[in-house]
């Protein structure tokens, strides 16, 4: 109706600026489907209209709406259109088309933050196109176009979310560009948090200056916020930022430098604090970043220095800092740390450490940590201990199927004598009887009892009865998988599998042999 209004050069009623604005609002604000389509049409329906009967194109009000409506999309390609868009318009104004308003800084963010968002691998290439182009465009005198803070934030957040190769190098050249602009608070460019923190996700690839570059950004923030820059206040999610880079460096030879250098940094910082020299610290985030990342090496200090950090993590908890109290992923990590240490009495150091914690706050992931270390230990009552914390694991119901596995693996390394190992076994039948009873076996439970079928015969023919046993055992209870009838191939070559076992299990197994997998 609008647009015949506007081609009747006849009728009286001629639809304005604010005719196609209120349309171009009301489908920026709706919801269905094909809202975008509709309001990219009628901008085109009005670019195409005679401008003779008194109508001008979209305004940048009209413009912005549109770009902003593509912005927000949920679909893939709403950058590359909006960016399609700005192209169009620039191109337009370029070649003295009256009735296209130039793109500015609001609309090229927009654009920006879509990039970002979509997390494409090639966003941080195309971010930096679209900074490029404004900074040419500025640069020839469009003041209106002039890169800000969001800009080259964007610009910065979608290289992060790219997870393309070289990003850390283009957050720094970015960060760099921002620092030169940045004269005093009047500048378009300002060095606020969100600035440094976006800075600081891009140092998260494992790269080997990724630590060190990170904790010099870090720095450089906090000495901006000391010398009483407002928009700066470092905070827990900025140290934990330059802990996690520092522990995510992918070499080991690499890595065990950088775990102590967050050590050191965690550390530092919490001496810092309480000298009132800072008014910031990590969380327990940051905290069980570096806890955890000890926990996945195994170094002859790692058990100290976790144990170092815990104890400062209590220590600030008591001294009123709630938000660094060790939780169930702390208790975990130090705990996975001593199944880890080869110490002759981790086990029972973890169970002195286990017995401190308060039971409600205990899971599953912390009990399964402790089976573990009694699991792996050389102790004599291992199999008394891992069956005592199962059975408390059963009656609080923090149990699970990684539970039972690990048990099963305790009895593997549990062979003592011929009479105790026959023993043994039985027993592990009757827990994986449990197992199956509860859950469906994996691929660890397979091979663990194939594992122990092995380690507690003292024979050849012991061994291939064990088998045998644990293979009818798996029939009766329909849970013959893949997994098993590829062991015990690999065990039995040629035609020993039909001698041995009674099969030859070159078919496909029947269903009733797989009925609850």
């Amino acid at each position: 109706i609008i647009k015949d209004l506007a081609e009747n050069r006849e009728c009286d009623t001629i639809p304005d600026i604010i005719t196609f604005n209120t349309m171009a609002n009301m489908y920026f604000r709706s919801a269905h489907d094909d809202s975008c389509r509709k309001l990219n049409d009628i901008v085109q329906e009005v670019e195409d209209v005679n401008d003779s009967v008194g109508l001008r194109s979209f305004d940048t009000f009209s413009h912005s709406v549109l770009i902003n409506k593509l912005s927000k999309s949920q679909k893939r390609d709403g950058g590359e259109k909006a960016f399609e868009l700005l192209t169009k318009m620039e191109e337009h104004f370029s070649n003295g088309n009256k009735n296209c308003v130039r793109p500015d800084t609001i609309m090229y963010n927009m654009v920006l933050a879509k990039i970002a968002k979509e997390r494409s691998y090639d966003g941080g290439a195309k971010a930096m196109q679209i900074i490029q182009q404004m900074e040419k465009v500025a640069n020839e005198g469009n003041s209106s176009v002039t890169p800000d803070t969001m800009t080259y934030t964007s610009g910065m957040n979608a290289w992060v979310k790219s997870g393309a190769d070289g990003t850390n190098k283009k957050v720094v050249e970015l960060l760099d560009k921002m620092e030169d602009l940045f004269v005093d608070e009047n500048s378009a460019v300002q060095l606020d948090t969100i600035v440094f923190e976006t800075a600081l996700q891009g140092f998260q690839r494992g790269e080997r200056e990724d630590g060190e570059t990170a904790e010099r950004i870090f720095e450089r923030m906090v000495t901006l916020h000391r010398d009483g820059n407002k928009r700066i206040q470092p905070s827990a999610l900025s140290c934990n930022l330059v802990l996690k880079a520092h522990c995510t460096t992918a070499k080991r030879s690499d890595r065990i430098k950088s775990l102590f250098d967050a050590q050191t940094m965690l550390l530092k910082l919490v001496r810092r604090y309480r000298r009132r020299d800072i008014d910031f610290l990590p969380d327990r985030i940051g905290f069980n970043t570096v806890i955890s990342s000890w926990a996945k090496v195994r170094h002859s200090l790692a058990l100290n220095n976790s144990q170092e950090l815990y104890a400062t993590m209590q220590n600030l908890c008591n001294k009123g800092i709630k938000d660094v109290a060790p939780d169930h992923y702390t208790n975990a990590a130090i705990l996975t740390i001593l199944s880890k240490s080869r110490m002759s009495n981790a086990a029972r150091k973890a169970q002195r450490f286990f017995d401190k914690l308060d039971p409600d706050t205990l899971d599953i992931v912390t009990y399964n940590c402790l089976l573990s270390v009694w699991a792996k230990s050389n102790e004599k009552k291992k199999l008394k201990m891992v069956r005592q914390i199962l059975e408390e694991m059963v009656k609080r119901k923090k149990v699970d199927l990684i539970s039972y596995n690990i048990l099963l693996n305790a009895f593997c390394f549990s062979h003592r004598n011929d009479v105790t190992n026959k023993d043994t076994f039985a027993l592990a039948l009757e827990v994986y009887g449990e197992l199956a009873a509860l859950y469906t076996p994996d691929d660890v439970s397979f091979k663990t009892m194939i594992r122990a079928c092995k380690t507690l015969s003292a024979t050849e023919e012991e061994c291939n009865q064990n088998l045998k046993e644990f293979f009818e055992n798996c029939c009766r209870n329909g849970l013959v998988g893949e997994i098993l009838i590829q062991e015990l191939k690999a065990r039995f070559p040629g035609n020993k599998c039909e001698k041995v076992l009674g099969y030859s299990l070159q078919d496909k197994p029947t269903g009733e042999w797989t009925r609850n997998l």
